[in-house]
């Protein structure tokens, strides 16, 4: 799994890690499948669609079989808590915004998704670059771009 691009930030309160091209299972599928995990919102079409059954759903592996039961639907947003600390919300299926109080909890991210040997490198150049954003090719060297206008205009449009 190799994200299109990742952009990190440290906030007064928080950690936080955006990896595009994500699916909302991949992004519940970085962390530890019996880590508590609770639903907070999903909106599909704009409108709140808390699912039955929904608060039953204790852990991520939960969250991930509830996910892969709903019925198919178009782009939604969601939002979990992950126990301890950490926030898992996807836009459109396809943008994995991580937040966490602990900055370890996005390095264990970022090394889950990347191959060892470019783990490390990519960690630095995204605490060099503050709200940049990176991508790491399969290879392991790294594009930087100041905004995302930079970064779309850099790959064909794609975010």
């Amino acid at each position: 799994m190799n994200p299109t691009c990742y952009v990190f930030k440290h906030c007064a309160d928080s950690f936080r890690l955006y990896l595009g091209g994500l699916t909302t299972i991949q992004g519940l599928g970085l962390f530890s499948p019996n880590r508590k995990c609770c639903i907070e919102q999903i909106y599909m079409d704009s409108n709140p669609q808390v699912p039955a059954n929904s608060d039953r759903v204790q852990t991520v592996a939960a969250a991930i079989d509830f996910l892969t039961g709903l019925p198919p639907a178009g782009p939604f947003h969601f939002q979990c808590s992950i126990e301890p600390g950490t926030t898992l919300s996807t836009h459109d299926d396809c943008e994995c915004h991580i937040r966490a109080a602990d900055a370890d909890e996005i390095w264990r991210v970022v090394d889950a998704v990347q191959p060892a040997t470019h783990a490390a490198t990519l960690r630095a150049k995204l605490e060099a670059n503050p709200t940049a954003y990176l991508v790491c090719e399969p290879d392991g060297s790294i594009a930087v771009y100041a905004n995302f206008d930079a970064f779309r205009a850099s790959n064909g449009g794609l975010a």
